[in-house]
């Protein structure tokens, strides 16, 4: 027997008797290089030297039997025997080796396949699955695919014989397929995004907007017949961005064989969350420009920063400046303390600060005064584009930009991230200059107070603005600006934007439902109304001050009132089993009083179809060089030079003469660079630049040319000279890159479109055909139906704009991308009925509290332009004012009926002291009889009360008092202190503390003082009763009444 030693824990050791040791069992301790190396060493022995006796030698590691087979496979032997080189034996061998590793890996393959749990159409059809659902936004996790996949297999088996597919099945499928799916991380999103991406709310949004600039150019508010005329200089958009700088956190380099399981990144600014909370107001323009007051280019106004202040307004005063802006009066200047304002060193970003540091109504129309005030005198109508946010529900702002040609426009409600431009790339690129800053500034320390914050914001906006300008002349005029506009589709305007396609073709692929949907807009050189009409048109429409803005604008209000009758009509007839989209098509909006049908008469319900939506044409190569030129000279700060081409005609410059053979003056083509040297204090037309010139002698020739020069004949603009880095032109090229490949895609996109219809066309000439041969008679035979099957099972082929472009079938996997859809909407839309019907058999479902409805001030589901913004704002400002008051009288009525008690009070306690000192007297001029004992406890009672009233004056007060007595005090002095229900210790100590001591003096002031406010709020009560209050408060015309689900 053999005996081993086992040590355990430090020195101990332990016998342990092994009663038969098992036969290590050998492996494959070689490789295919082994072979050929020893192969090859066997090869150049002498012919004598046997086989067995070479592998007999120590370190060799092929054992015989196979090396021996390799030899025989290759003909090593016969080779060697016939003396041929030892490069012909190295090659047979590798491509034996090579064949045998093929053929391995097949049978591995082959035997993999056989004892897959899947089959290769199930694994597709479980992948094709998962892609949908996260397109769709609801993605599955690992755990999830692992469900999904038994569900899937024993759908239709016994409990009893399922086993469960394991975590190993699930890898192999994702490895398998990684051309297909991989794992991100996923983003959370609000459903009703989803909801919202549908081709029904862009089709709306795009078509609103387009009828809003029509129907503005009828009220004669602008010079646009639609959108498409706007220039791109005119269009804005306003988004607001958080700023917590502790969020911008990059990967890190750290030791490998760290201690900790987690690292952290020291951020001074707040552990996991900034200590303050500060919101900025982006605006952007859809030419890519941005106001830089230091270099003279004018753009979109620079940002609005608003801090946290905590002690800066109350909540009180904020609802009674808003009561205040409610009622019409002029809003009060915002008011910001210095200290605000430390650290910024650019004169284009203004500082406000709220209780929140959030945007409210009362910073809305400070930022609209923002806004105006960086526009030029003479400005042309503007667009601004902003989202719902409650804070955009202000009066005051919407009449301040108005007034001053700025119309704005509400995107559709929940589809910002992919609607809105800010929110499509800019915000992005802002987060990613201030992560950079904050990165720099942590490693120098500093305290993260406002006047750090505010160092960062400004280093991060000269940082911004540097990487959009120099885009801008670099990029061909294209910077991250101008793409989220491409994107979003609002400039040029384009409803089948990328952003939109992707929304709907992801997220809305499981939620889109179609409607018939209509839209006011004014009809094109309309009648005049006469007084009377106009009267009628108005009547019942109680239009608040200043929102009367003509009789488009109320001939809208009335359309409004007829869509939303209409969609009740349509609402009532779903509940009652109709189908959506068929009872919208039977059933037309129809007015039901004289002033909807005069309205109709200046303002047309028009059907919503974006395909009649007037698109811009494409630009050409002149237009698209012209607007390069102009992006590179205006986008160039002083000093920095670009290259130029000078065509001198040789009749303009005596010195330059070169004249050809037949006798006619040439052109001379100089190149050279110019540089901005002078700024000018008006138009950018008017800046000078100085540039060199050198001839073909040697010669150099400086001078100074106006910007407008430079964009003449005279001179070509070349390019800029590019200072970037290696990093940054490969990032510029790779941008190209992608740009340059989505316009393909979009191309091929539009001319497969086209082949599709010229297929459509030829299938129909296919049939054509066939009912002429039948009509005339003659027999269809066999072969001209094999022609056909010919014709139509090859891929058509067809020429468009110099390209052959060839169309096919759907694939398999679009097959099952579709199946996919559809068997997925089947499941959600089963399980969402099974719950509603277990919802309705549950009778012990908690009851679910009413959602409150019509409370906000405007429906932008499709978006909304100032006509619903602002009879919403009105409406909502006529109820709140209403609520306000209400409030208001009640809080009065309190405060009166206290005032009453506390005089009453006082009243009967001076009563009682005047009565305590009669019967003072009375005592004294005569003895005490005892009380009477018929007269039972309450005789003791009040003789014991007098007997108190005795020891004090009215205006004094003690630990003894009775209860009435201390809650003058508490009443008259500490108001605010909230005992009178506590017990009487309690409150001795309140008036202890806080009231005494009182003399006679400053109790009578207090009652005088109670007086005077009593008669100040009676006469508070008179005048709000005698104000005049809307008997109705109307819903507002253009807000949708009716279901969301449906419409």
């Amino acid at each position: 027997m053999n005996e081993d030693k086992v040590v355990i824990g430090s020195n101990k050791t332990v016998d342990r008797v092994i009663v038969q040791k098992k036969k290590e069992k050998k492996y494959k301790h070689w490789v295919d290089e082994d072979i050929v190396k020893e192969a090859l060493d066997f090869y150049v022995k002498p012919c004598g030297y046997g086989l067995t006796q070479f592998c007999a030698q120590p370190g060799r590691k092929v054992p015989l039997t196979s090396l021996k087979r390799y030899l025989k496979d290759c003909n090593i032997f016969e080779m060697k025997r016939l003396g041929k080189p030892i490069r012909e034996a190295d090659v047979a061998l590798r491509v034996k080796l090579a064949k045998k590793k093929k053929n391995e890996k097949a049978r591995v393959s082959a035997a993999g396949v056989a004892n897959r749990y899947l089959t290769d159409n199930e694994e597709l059809a479980i992948v094709q699955m998962c892609r949908v659902l996260s397109m769709c936004g609801r993605g599955v996790t690992k755990d999830e695919l692992l469900n999904i996949t038994n569900e899937y297999i024993h759908h239709h088996e016994d409990a009893r014989l399922i086993q469960d597919a394991t975590r190993k099945i699930t890898r192999g499928l994702m490895g398998r397929t990684k051309e297909l799916v991989k794992i991100v991380q996923a983003s959370s999103m609000d459903p009703k995004r989803a909801e919202q991406a549908t081709e029904d709310t862009r089709d709306a949004m795009f078509f609103k907007l387009d009828s809003y600039i029509k129907s503005l150019y009828e009220m004669g508010h602008v010079s646009w017949k639609s959108y498409k005329e706007i220039p791109k200089e005119n269009l804005f958009n306003m988004d607001e961005v958080g700023n917590d700088t502790t969020k911008h956190r990059s990967k890190i380099i750290a030791d490998k064989v760290a201690i900790m399981a987690r690292m952290f990144q020291m951020t001074p600014e707040g552990d996991g969350k900034m200590n303050m909370h500060v919101t900025a107001c982006i605006t952007t323009c859809s030419n890519g420009r941005y106001e830089d007051k230091a270099n003279k280019i004018h753009g979109a106004c620079g940002p609005l920063l608003i801090h946290t202040h905590s002690t800066s307004k109350t909540k009180e005063k904020d609802k009674e400046e808003r009561a205040r802006q409610r009622m019409g009066e002029e809003p009060m200047p915002a008011l910001c303390s210095p200290r605000f304002r430390e650290g910024i060193n650019l004169p284009e970003i203004d500082v406000f600060t709220t209780k929140s540091g959030s945007m409210t109504q009362e910073i809305f129309y400070n930022f609209a005064k923002h806004f105006v005030a960086n526009l030029k005198p003479d400005h042309d109508p503007k667009i601004l584009f902003l989202d719902g946010h409650a804070s955009r529900w202000s009066k005051a702002a919407l009449l301040y930009l108005i007034e001053n040609r700025v119309w704005p426009f509400f995107i559709a409600s929940h589809t910002s991230i992919w609607a809105q431009p800010n929110d499509c790339g800019t915000n992005y690129r802002w987060h990613n200059c201030v992560e950079k800053v904050v990165r720099n500034m942590r490693r120098e320390g500093g305290t993260p107070n406002v006047a750090y914050f505010n160092q960062v914001f400004s280093e991060a906006w000269t940082m911004f603005l540097d990487h959009e300008r120099m885009d801008l002349r670099e990029e061909q005029g294209t910077n991250t600006t101008t793409s989220t506009y491409l994107k979003s589709g609002l400039h040029p305007l384009n409803p089948h934007c990328e952003n939109w396609n992707t929304a709907i073709n992801t997220l809305g692929r499981l939620t889109g439902k179609r409607t018939m949907q209509y839209e006011p807009t004014a009809k094109p050189n309309a009648r005049a109304l006469t007084l009377e009409e106009k009267t009628t048109l108005r009547e019942g429409l109680a239009l608040s001050v200043n929102e009367d803005m003509g009789d488009i604008y109320v001939g809208i209000l009335r359309a409004g009132e007829i869509l939303a009758k209409w969609r009740e009509g349509i609402e009532k007839a779903v509940s009652e089993g109709a189908k959506l989209l068929e009872i919208s098509k039977a059933r037309l909006p129809a007015p039901s009083t004289p002033a909807q049908v005069l309205a109709l008469d200046i303002v047309d319900l028009v059907e919503v179809d974006v395909n009649e939506i007037e698109l811009p044409e494409a630009q050409s190569k002149e237009e698209r060089a012209v607007e390069i030129t102009e992006n590179i000279l205006q986008n160039t700060v002083i000093a920095e030079p670009i290259q130029i081409t000078y065509l001198s005609s040789s009749s303009d410059d005596e010195e330059a003469i070169n004249k050809s053979d037949d006798g006619e003056y040439s052109e001379e083509e100089m190149k050279g660079s110019a540089t901005k040297a002078e700024l000018s204090g008006g138009l950018p037309g008017e800046n000078k630049w100085r540039v060199p010139i050198r001839k073909g002698g040697g010669q150099a020739n400086t001078f100074e040319v106006k910007e407008n020069d430079l964009l003449g004949s005279q001179y070509v603009i070349q390019r800029t000279y590019n200072n970037s880095s290696r990093e940054q032109q490969q990032r510029m090229l790779a941008k190209e890159k992608r740009k340059r490949q989505a316009e393909s895609r979009k191309k091929e996109k539009e001319l497969a479109e086209l082949a599709r219809e010229k297929r459509k066309a030829d299938e129909r000439s296919e049939f054509e055909n066939i009912l002429t041969i039948v009509n005339s008679g003659r027999a269809y035979t066999f072969e001209e139906f094999s022609a056909l099957l010919s014709r139509v099972r090859k891929p058509f082929t067809v020429e468009l704009e110099n390209r052959n472009v060839t169309v096919t079938e759907s694939d398999a996997a679009v097959m099952l991308e579709e199946s996919a859809v559809k068997a997925i909407g089947n499941m959600l839309v089963r399980k969402k009925r099974q719950q509603g019907d277990q919802g309705d058999n549950d009778t012990t479902q908690q009851p679910t509290s009413k959602r409150r409805r019509h409370n906000e001030a405007c429906n932008t589901t499709r978006g909304a332009t100032i006509v619903g913004a602002m009879r919403g704002t009105c409406r909502r400002n006529i109820q709140e004012t209403v609520a306000y008051k209400k409030k208001q009288v009640s809080k009065l009525n309190a405060e009166k009926k206290s005032n009453e008690i506390i005089l009453t009070m006082v009243s009967k306690r001076k009563e009682q002291c005047e009565e305590a000192k009669k019967h003072r007297l009375q005592q004294q001029s005569a003895e005490p009889s005892p009380p009477s004992p018929s007269l039972g406890g309450e005789a003791i009672e009040s003789v014991a009360e007098h007997q108190e009233m005795m020891e004090v004056e009215y205006w004094e007060v003690n630990e003894n008092s009775v209860k009435d007595i201390m809650d003058i005090f508490l009443r008259l002095f500490v108001p605010e202190s909230k005992v009178l229900s506590k017990n009487k210790p309690i409150k001795w100590c309140v008036i202890k503390e806080k009231a005494l001591p009182v003399t006679k003096a400053r109790f009578d002031s207090k009652v005088e003082e109670a007086i005077q406010r009593k008669i100040q709020v009676e006469d508070q009560l008179a005048e709000l009763e005698n104000e005049d209050t809307p008997a109705d408060v109307l819903q507002d015309a253009d807000y949708d009444t009716t279901s969301r689900k449906l419409f």
